[in-house]
């Protein structure tokens, strides 16, 4: 039996002296832990975060009530213009915006307008005056997605 305690008591020695030169080890309560936050501090965090959204969104709704009464202005002075002078514009104005997913305002600006100069209309099929009846064609060469033509054994192949 004295061997043995003598055994453990070794033991024991040795893993004291392991930790006292290698470091100790930490108590559970040592580790760092983030302070509890309290009830107050949270209520204010929460409501500061209220009022800026709220902020924002009151800020974004006036900022497009300008660039409603600016589109508002600006289209009637282009309409005003092309009345006088009796032309098409050449240019339109864009109204101000937030673009989607975009948290940045574009401003309103004006933009050309175009034009397609010469060239055919595509009909539709709704004007009748233009209605001929297809006579079937006869290609004179296969087209894509056309069949083969059968062989007759009776025709010479040159």
């Amino acid at each position: 039996m004295k061997e043995s305690s003598s055994k453990l008591f070794a033991i024991f020695m040795a893993i004291i002296a392991f930790i006292t030169l290698f470091g100790e080890i930490k108590p559970a309560e040592a580790k760092k832990r983030h302070k509890k936050v309290g009830i107050f501090t949270r209520m204010s965090r929460a409501v500061k975060r209220s009022v800026k959204r709220t902020c924002k969104k009151v800020r974004r709704g006036v900022v497009n009530a300008g660039c409603s009464i600016q589109n508002g202005i600006m289209d009637s002075g282009v309409k005003f213009k092309s009345a006088i002078t009796g032309k098409k514009p050449k240019r339109t104005w864009v109204k101000g915006h937030y673009k989607k997913g975009n948290k940045h305002h574009t401003s309103g600006h004006f933009r050309r307008v175009k034009r397609h100069k010469g060239g055919k209309k595509s009909s539709g099929g709704s004007d009748m005056s233009s209605y001929a009846p297809m006579a079937p064609s006869t290609p004179s060469e296969p087209q894509m997605g056309d069949s083969l033509p059968t062989v007759d054994p009776m025709m010479p192949s040159y």
